[in-house]
């Protein structure tokens, strides 16, 4: 199964934690599926890392 995750998803579950995490965690937990990530949600989640981070 290939899964494609929006980048607010992808940072609740990285810095909050909770349901989100524990999703994704089991998701990927057997290993038979696959996170694809487009350029444009790793430029965006770069960025918004940068700005919540102050990198």
């Amino acid at each position: 199964m290939k899964i494609l995750l929006d980048t607010n998803v992808l940072i609740s579950a990285i810095v909050f934690g909770g349901l989100p995490r524990k999703l994704l965690l089991d998701l990927f937990a057997n290993r038979q599926q696959q996170l694809f990530i487009s350029s444009y949600i790793d430029q965006e989640f770069q960025e918004k890392n940068k700005r919540k981070m102050g990198r």
